[in-house]
């Protein structure tokens, strides 16, 4: 077995399926919904404190620069603030865009994490949707080049993690001498990495590299994607051109359910906040609509799923079986706070979620 599937099967065994919460840390401009920025990082702290102490076993932030809503510009940096405050909580990245990033620093960033945190990291990885073209630009890249750079990043971190002597690498968009990382990270060969593997080149890299592969959830409105199924097909099929097992590498998915006893009182008190944070707007492009290719909704009702936001612990339980029953992701995280909506509310739904569901779905 190689270094890179030994960590992630090491990963896998520590429980049955786990549960995260992702959060992104948005800001809402309107005057009603906006959070100074100390109260928000502060209070987002508390709230990584309060999801280990009912149950989750990892929280995620995913990463966007120069943004109006300031879309969590610093991941790193908020995950080593979290860690001083947690003691079991796993950290991590949903996801980190790569192809921004140097190999060597950002494999530095990790490894301190990782040693700082006790071995509590997990890495997830992507190459930018292309809805974030405009971050490419910012920064000085070619977004054309977003998958090459991808592959080079990631085939120098992992080299300069996993081998103890310096190397040479020389590329496209890299020409290193002397690639060397020290300390190494506390979890070998490295922490667990796993990548957004929805396309077929993504999902063929994953697989022949063994790192773990992020599928399609229920994103921003569902539980679950009608194509997971499908999908998780696929992704065996393309382990096993690789000679690999099922299990010897996790999948990763993020999905939306708040758990209530009284789902209508708390649509009728979210419903606008909800649609805002789906109603994502970047240069005068709505996102997420653009990016599952539909037209932007022009009230709540008009959200795919809107009825399905707000759950029973029972019907939720339900759903997620009829969704996952016999084809379980190794880890799934629930998207957390929106806008209009405290971090107690939040704290509320999730700890209904974390005491009344997952229980019910540790073993699917």
């Amino acid at each position: 077995m190689d270094c890179a599937v030994a960590a992630q099967r090491s990963y896998l065994l520590e429980m049955s399926m786990k549960f995260g919460v992702l959060l992104d840390l948005r800001n809402s401009a309107r005057a009603e919904w906006f959070i100074p920025w100390p109260e928000l990082y502060a209070g987002a702290l508390d709230h990584m404190v309060e999801l280990e102490h009912i149950g989750f076993d990892a929280v995620s932030l995913c990463e966007h620069h120069a943004d109006p809503e300031g879309y969590n510009p610093g991941p790193i940096t908020t995950l080593a603030a979290a860690l001083t405050r947690t003691k079991t909580l796993r950290v991590g990245t949903n996801i980190t865009q790569l192809p921004f990033h140097h190999p060597v620093l950002f494999a530095e960033e990790v490894t301190t994490l990782d040693i700082i945190s006790g071995g509590r990291v997990d890495i997830g990885l992507g190459q930018v949707g292309r809805a974030f073209d405009m971050e490419f630009e910012l920064l000085g890249f070619n977004p054309r080049q977003r998958g090459t750079r991808f592959d080079e990043i990631l085939q120098i971190m992992l080299r300069a993690w996993s081998e103890d002597e310096p190397f040479d690498f020389q590329g496209k968009h890299f020409d290193l001498k002397g690639v060397w990382v020290y300390p190494k990270p506390l979890q070998r060969p490295h922490p667990p990495v796993w990548v957004v593997a929805q396309a077929e080149a993504s999902m063929e890299r994953a697989a022949r590299l063994g790192l773990g592969a992020g599928g399609p959830g229920g994103g921003f409105t569902s539980i679950a994607s009608p194509t997971w199924r499908g999908w998780l097909a696929q992704w065996h099929a393309a382990l096993a051109r690789y000679g690999r097992a099922p299990e010897s590498t996790p999948t990763n998915i993020f999905v939306t359910s708040f758990i209530t006893d009284d789902p209508e009182k708390a649509w009728a008190t979210h419903r606008l906040g909800i649609m805002e944070h789906f109603n994502y707007v970047r240069d005068g492009k709505y996102a997420y609509s653009t990016m599952f290719g539909g037209e932007p909704p022009q009230t709540p009702e008009d959200l795919p799923n809107w009825q399905h936001i707000f759950l029973t612990a029972e019907d939720a339980i339900e759903r997620y079986k009829a969704a996952y029953a016999g084809a379980a992701p190794s880890e799934i995280h629930v998207l957390g706070r929106r806008f209009g909506m405290s971090w107690d509310e939040s704290a509320v739904y999730l700890r209904n979620f974390a005491e009344r569901v997952m229980p019910a779905l540790r073993e699917l």
